[in-house]
């Protein structure tokens, strides 16, 4: 097939049609269309940022809502949110997170304290109610 008109090729092939939705594939054919589905995985992709990227959010969110960042230990805060959305279920981690807030703003601990305290309760939910856990 060197140098063989790319019909030479197909003809020899067993094509089958395969549905594919708007979010598996895009029509990419225009330098518009390029840029459009840039900027769409742009956005999906800060859907998703890694923890180490929230840096930035921290700052920003902490700063509207006039909190110190530097008292926000990321990874503990996400760690609590994994275990609890594993051990219970998934609307439970932000929910968690938010009760995790409210009791350091009331000064019931510590971030570390409070959150090893919601890791363990999570756990203990699951071995209590195997049932119903995500």
């Amino acid at each position: 097939l060197v140098n063989a008109p790319v019909r030479r090729a197909l003809n020899q092939l067993q094509l089958a049609r395969v549905p594919v939705d708007d979010e598996t594939s895009s029509d990419i054919d225009t330098p518009q269309a390029l840029e459009s589905a840039r900027q769409n995985r742009r956005k999906a992709m800060a859907q998703h940022l890694p923890p180490e990227a929230l840096n930035d959010w921290l700052e920003a969110a902490a700063k509207e809502l006039g909190l110190d960042s530097s008292e926000v230990d990321i990874a503990t805060v996400l760690d609590v949110a994994k275990h609890v959305a594993h051990e219970v279920a998934r609307p439970a981690a932000p929910l968690s997170t938010f009760l995790l807030g409210l009791a350091m703003g009331s000064g019931k601990g510590d971030l570390s304290g409070l959150s090893e305290q919601l890791v363990s309760r999570a756990h203990r939910w699951a071995d209590e109610h195997p049932e119903g856990t995500a």
